[in-house]
């Protein structure tokens, strides 16, 4: 994902071994980048088409052939539009588990879902970054990803790593964490992106999230914290819905999706039955987070 970041510093060293020369012109760039691309596709146009409807357990990185990952594709995708894309990052490096989890929210809603195998608990963030950009890039390059719609998900270490891509990054749209939220020693919030997040209420990280919810209030991203009955756990996909929901939403908000009524009502009429819920249970806390 960052070869044009490789190919600038190259030029500039370069220029500083030759002092007369010059950097290229962005003619020259341009053309460069596209003699690039058009090698990559015919690299990639040799590749077997993933299969869909179905979790592809091991997908190999061509370019990169010591990462790996799992990928469902939706039923009804087809390369003639552009989808959206959530990619996973699991703490323990079980890049199929959340697809096994997710994967009926990502045929009902129309995503594209990958899960690597690269990234794990203990790695330095050079390494949880390589096996990022390589799945990501891999994955970029077999389908027709809407480019507005790419997408983070992690939990516990892994959901420290998604924020950190989507801080990172400046090409994530959004930002799903359970379990953990953003890096120690993060850097300044400046990229814009939408971050939803996730905690139980009997995990051991929970007044971290809800701390991190609070913070969030002086930036300008859009973000909002989901609580649920778990302790330090992906979220079940009832809870987890509200990932791809909020994804949809967001993306209504700045004109990247059309507008979606239906979509929009069962958000509104979940928010409602919660609140009938937690009427009749008593809940005033519960209740004051919902509303």
């Amino acid at each position: 994902m960052h070869k044009s970041c490789i190919y600038v510093l190259s030029v500039l060293m370069l220029c500083g071994c030759h002092g007369h020369s010059t950097a290229p012109s962005s003619a020259a760039s341009a053309e460069a980048a596209k003699q690039d691309s058009i090698q990559r596709a015919k690299v990639f146009a040799n590749v077997k088409p993933l299969d869909k409807g179905v979790i592809i357990d091991s997908v190999q990185c061509v370019e990169n052939l010591s990462q790996k990952y799992a990928v469902y594709v939706p039923y009804n995708y087809s390369p003639a539009k552009k989808w959206p894309v959530i990619y996973f990052f699991d703490p323990h490096g079980v890049g199929n588990l959340p697809l096994i989890v997710y994967k009926n929210l990502a045929e009902k809603y129309g995503f594209i879902i990958a899960g690597t195998y690269g990234s794990k608990n203990g790695m330095a963030w050079s390494e949880s970054e390589k096996a990022a950009n390589a799945f990501m890039d891999d994955l970029s390059q077999r389908l027709s990803i809407d480019k507005d719609r790419v997408y983070t998900f992690g939990f516990s270490g892994g959901a420290r790593v998604a924020c950190s891509v989507a801080l990172y990054d400046g090409s994530i749209a959004g930002v799903a964490a359970c379990g953990g939220g953003f890096p120690q020693n993060a850097p300044s919030i400046n990229q814009s992106f939408a971050c939803i997040l996730f905690v139980g209420d009997r995990d051991f990280n929970y007044v971290e999230l809800k701390q991190l919810d609070k913070q969030l209030d002086a930036t300008p991203l859009p973000h909002q914290l989901e609580t649920f009955h778990g302790k330090h756990q992906w979220p079940p996909a009832p809870i987890a819905e509200s990932a791809f929901q909020w994804f949809d939403l967001c993306a209504m908000r700045t004109a990247t999706l059309p507008k979606n009524d239906s979509i929009i009502k069962s958000v509104e009429q979940g928010f409602l039955h919660e609140i009938d819920k937690w009427k009749n249970a008593k809940n005033d806390v519960q209740l004051y987070f919902t509303y």
